[in-house]
């Protein structure tokens, strides 16, 4: 006799920002830090219990270690979104690598089930030291599989643009097992694991010549 298995479940948390009764949250005020500790949420993780907060407020440090533990203790995957703000109609789609392989080829995996157009693989040259200072939620854990994605639009209504974040969204959940199916892929995703920054050496206005996650050549541009 074998005993069931219970069926995969998925839990949301739409907002990480709780409101405080001292004030309103960071999204309700339009900010990027909570306006009662002055904390970014996502360069916190993975926070620390009240009686080590490091702020005198405690806030952010304090719901950002309780939500951590929750995740350690249930969750079996992530997928961490964020809002991207006006870059367009595109999603980015990236994930840091683990010390344990096998995390790392099931978190690979989940980023190429959404199907998005672009993955890009990070590697932290100091895992272990990282893991000694506050920084994003794909840095402090991951020993889970765990994706992180930039949802871009800007707030705007963009019904072409929600469909397909719809899409990928579902196709990680018919990978994980969650949803019954097989994701729907379209076209093959461009890997990148290297990333180099791009910084001007002039002011002025930036006009577009290109497309996000258009393939350019040297020279070109």
């Amino acid at each position: 006799m074998t005993t069931p298995q219970p069926a995969p479940s998925f839990d949301a948390s739409p907002l990480t920002d709780p409101v405080d009764p001292r004030a309103v949250s960071a999204f309700n005020a339009q900010l990027r830090s909570s306006p009662v500790d002055g904390l970014d949420y996502n360069r916190n993780y993975p926070g620390a219990p009240p009686e080590k907060v490091m702020h005198i407020l405690g806030h952010t440090e304090a719901i950002i270690h309780a939500m951590v533990q929750e995740i350690q203790a249930h969750a079996d995957a992530i997928i961490d979104t964020h809002d991207a703000g006006p870059l367009g109609d595109d999603t980015e789609i990236f994930y840091c690598t683990s010390p344990d392989e096998a995390v790392t080829r099931r978190t690979r995996a989940m980023a190429f089930a959404t199907g998005n157009p672009v993955i890009r693989e990070i590697t932290l040259s100091n895992p272990e030291d990282r893991r000694k200072y506050p920084g994003m939620l794909g840095t402090a854990i991951n020993h889970i599989p765990n994706i992180t994605v930039e949802v871009g639009g800007g707030c705007s209504i963009n019904e072409g643009y929600a469909a397909e974040v719809h899409r990928q969204y579902t196709n990680v959940m018919k990978h994980l097992g969650i949803l019954p199916g097989e994701p729907q892929i379209d076209e093959e995703s461009t890997f990148l694991n290297s990333t180099a920054m791009v910084r001007p050496r002039h002011g002025g206005i930036l006009r577009m010549r290109i497309k996000v996650h258009q393939r350019v050549v040297k020279g070109e541009v």
